[in-house]
């Protein structure tokens, strides 16, 4: 994970990155229970840019760590630039699946439209007994959209089997022919994701908090150890991601996830609250012993 973990993040332009550590803690993140899943409670596109900004910092303190502890797991540093890039693309997704598909409007109106030309175009050819009405039966009218790419398909089709017949005899062309079952495909897939939007929505958000659970327990590990090494330095080495804000928001602007109050999962049917993270043990037990605190030194 070392070209994840490097810094220069700059999320304009870089993609790749997050998309591929997203992919790759995939399993880390299902292998939560619902039960451990905490409640988003940062400003994540600010608290990402603030970690992967201290990347080498917060990396150099690593070989202080195994030098100053033999039971705490190192691995904590490597994951933490990792997790934060995938709670990056897990945002995105997220806001992506919260936001409503703008381009389904228009291109529902231009489709009743087209809908409305064949049709009348058709029935002329009925007319004048150059089509037979029937091939027009399996219609299923405008009452519904999901009729409407349904409809226009079968129109598109009738007018391209019988072009040896009608051709010079419409004002149809080919081209409004092609152009027509491209534009019915897409509404008709517009309509089926808008149909599964609820479903995606939710996906995508217990994604987000997945990925943020994942994220903010390593945070904290790596917090921990390196106050312990360095507490004077500690701002300087470790952003504090929840004092981290973003821009101000315009007056009138929504709100967006994550940038407000913590936004909550709702639990499985009898399931009990997010759990935090276990404290550490609080029973003595001596330095060096099974269970013993990582972050206590040994007697000299």
């Amino acid at each position: 994970m070392s070209e994840l973990s490097s810094a220069h993040f700059d999320p304009m332009n870089d993609v790749a990155r997050p998309r591929a550590a997203y992919e790759q803690t995939t399993e880390e993140r299902n292998a939560l229970t619902r039960e451990e899943l905490l409640p988003v409670n940062i400003e994540v596109p600010a608290a990402v840019i603030a970690v992967m900004g201290r990347a080498d910092e917060i990396l150099a303190m690593r070989p202080r760590a195994m030098d100053e502890f033999k039971k705490f797991d190192v691995s904590w540093f490597d994951k933490l630039h990792p997790y934060a890039l995938a709670m990056w693309h897990a945002h995105t997704k997220y806001l992506t699946a919260s936001s409503p598909p703008e381009q389904l409007p228009a291109a529902l109106q231009g489709l009743v439209r087209t809908h409305g030309i064949f049709y009348t175009d058709l029935q002329a050819l009925v007319a004048r007994e150059l089509l037979n009405g029937e091939l027009l039966a399996g219609m299923r009218g405008t009452k519904s959209h999901q009729y409407i790419p349904h409809d226009v398909f079968l129109m598109a089709e009738v007018a391209r089997s019988h072009w040896n017949v009608i051709e010079g005899k419409t004002a149809l062309t080919m081209a409004e022919l092609n152009t027509a079952e491209a534009d019915a495909h897409r509404v008709a897939v517009m309509l089926s994701e808008r149909e599964q939007a609820p479903q995606n929505h939710a996906a995508a958000r217990e994604q987000w908090q997945r990925a943020f659970t994942l994220f903010i327990r390593c945070y904290k590990q790596v917090v921990r150890a390196v106050r312990f090494i360095d507490e004077e330095n500690l701002d300087s080495i470790v952003p504090q991601i929840y004092a981290v804000r973003g821009p101000a928001k315009k007056k009138g602007q929504p709100e967006l996830p994550g940038s407000g109050d913590p936004i909550e999962l709702a639990p499985a049917p009898g399931a009990t609250a997010p759990a935090a993270i276990p404290a550490a043990p609080t029973a003595a037990v001596a330095p060096g012993m099974p269970g013993a605190d990582p972050f206590i030194r040994s007697p000299q």
